[in-house]
């Protein structure tokens, strides 16, 4: 009997796939790697780099997830291992939990949660941000409701319908990593569930669905002085 694997769920193919794609992400949105050492100290002792990471760097990369959420956390968890992987800073909030985000202080933002309910009184906020240079990337697709909605024009979304559409596998349309233009695999064995929307001509689209329905699946675009990669 065939098996549908969610692609919702972190597939472990589209979990690596996805901790390259944040990498390139993160080297395109201008954040720098952790340096812990100076060439000049190679005698020196190693410094301890978590100390390093909590302390002597500022972040500017903001990670916003939901511990209560019914993503189980794959999302977050997959872009903590990324960052890690790299050295990267970063601060992490839980948007379950009542509380003002500051936006400003940080240079790059990215969500990992479903319901945008959750910061409902500071999206626009969060649009300005971006607007005035801030990087926002929606390493998971939002839930359709009113919420996200607000903003779906500013994340190059021309049209949103109404509810989730199932689609199956992945097409490549630009080469987001070498070699990949063109290519589809997945049809068969991943199913997914996606946003069913019309992008504006100028987004860039890197992933469709490899079924009929083309369903963008990975696109980014401007806004103002800044980028969403959503």
């Amino acid at each position: 009997m065939e098996r549908k694997i969610s692609f919702s769920w972190l597939l472990i193919p589209i979990s690596i796939l996805l901790m390259l794609g944040f990498a390139l992400f993160v080297e395109r949105s201008g954040i720098s790697y952790t340096v812990s050492q100076r060439p000049t100290h190679f005698l020196d002792p190693l410094p301890d780099i978590s100390s390093v990471e909590n302390s002597a760097i500022q972040p500017d990369c903001l990670i916003l997830f939901d511990s209560e959420g019914n993503q189980k956390n794959s999302s977050y968890n997959t872009v903590i291992a990324a960052l890690n992987s790299m050295k990267v800073p970063h601060t992490d909030v839980d948007v379950s939990q009542p509380s003002q985000i500051e936006f400003e202080k940080y240079e790059t933002i990215v969500t990992t949660f479903l319901l945008f309910s959750r910061i409902d009184s500071q999206l626009d906020e969060l649009m300005a941000w971006v607007e005035n240079g801030g990087k926002l990337m929606l390493a998971i697709r939002p839930d359709n409701s009113t919420f996200f909605s607000r903003i779906a024009d500013s994340t190059g979304i021309a049209s949103l319908s109404f509810g989730i559409v199932e689609s199956n596998g992945i097409e490549f349309l630009t080469e987001l990593l070498p070699g990949v233009n063109g290519v589809q695999f997945g049809e068969t064995f991943i199913d997914h569930t996606s946003l069913p929307v019309v992008l504006d001509d100028d987004v860039k689209l890197h992933l469709i669905s490899a079924d009929d329905q083309e369903i963008p699946i990975l696109w980014e675009t401007q806004l103002g002085s800044g980028k969403i990669v959503f």
